[in-house]
């Protein structure tokens, strides 16, 4: 089996890495978390942690947000020839996309309905995107809990990381969101081809 370091910036990647990690068995478990809050930890010790993937494997997730592209974050952070211990990923455009990409669960445990016909990746913010369809469709309860309380200045509901999460770890199948989302697809073929070096 293949230790792993775990590099996020919140629960919710927390819970979608550990369940990509789950596709493949034994080959890999977790080592090390470093969560972080937000992507402003990641991108201040990208070097810190490239060193470091030099002794052990590190696996690091952050959301593309506003940057125009994948490839251009990731030069961005991380100049120069990237260690092949280091396994860079961005979801495009945040994880959420990445999450009701699995077309089949998604909409079977929240009770909404929504199309992607251009996959999850093309949805212009994810988290934004998630909140529509839950409010437009899920029941009252589950807008409850994932919904930003109206007249407060929080960013997402009272169970936000706990419902997602819990979905994720339960019922996620990372084999059918792969399918509708290109960057989740990139990711877990770079740790099927992933061989310590």
């Amino acid at each position: 089996m293949i230790s792993i370091n775990l590099v996020y910036e919140d629960e919710l990647q927390k819970a979608v890495m550990l369940r990509i990690l789950a596709m493949f068995g034994e080959k890999f478990y977790p080592g090390t978390f470093f969560p972080g809050n937000g992507f402003g930890y990641i991108k201040k010790r990208i070097h810190n942690f490239h060193e470091a993937s030099k002794i052990m494997p590190y696996f690091i997730l952050t959301d593309l947000d506003t940057a125009p592209c994948a490839p251009l974050k990731i030069q961005t952070w991380l100049t120069g020839d990237k260690n092949p211990n280091l396994i860079f990923r961005i979801a495009v455009p945040e994880v959420e996309s990445w999450v009701y990409a699995d077309i089949v669960n998604f909409p079977k445990q929240f009770r909404c309905q929504y199309t992607i016909p251009n996959g999850a990746d093309a949805t212009e913010d994810g988290k934004k995107f998630l909140f529509t369809i839950i409010k437009k469709t899920a029941p009252k309860i589950i807008q409850e809990e994932i919904l930003p309380e109206i007249g407060t200045s929080a960013k997402i509901g009272k169970g936000y990381n706990l419902v997602l999460c819990n979905f994720v770890a339960r019922y996620w199948d990372p084999h059918i969101a792969r399918l509708h989302s290109k960057s989740l697809h990139r990711a877990i073929v770079a740790l099927e081809r992933y061989n310590p070096v």
